[in-house]
């Protein structure tokens, strides 16, 4: 499943995180399971490693697009706008004083 809007990718990803994390927590405190522990701590692991994957992705898009128009190479286009209305408008405002 692809979702094209930054907000809802951070979103669900934290979301599920913190899903996760209140588990493990719920877990240690009222189960003995131990291979839950782990199942849940993977998923920790995974979450986190791909919110911060997410999250650079978006910001190395970024800092390109910027870096064209600060270079003036106005040649290079990076497509950010598909990241949700806070991107569109910076990539209208952007285009607009190049």
């Amino acid at each position: 499943m692809k979702f094209e809007n930054y907000d809802l990718q951070v979103g669900i990803r934290i979301v599920v995180l913190f899903a996760a994390m209140l588990g493990l927590a719920f877990t240690i405190a009222y189960e003995r399971e131990y291979s839950l522990w782990l199942v849940l701590a993977v998923v920790i692991a995974i979450s986190a490693i791909s919110l911060i994957r997410y999250t650079h992705k978006v910001l190395r898009d970024l800092s390109s697009f910027l870096n064209g128009f600060r270079y003036g190479d106005f040649q290079q286009r990076v497509a950010i706008s598909h990241l949700g209305t806070t991107f569109e408008k910076l990539e209208t405002d952007l285009e607009r004083t190049a």
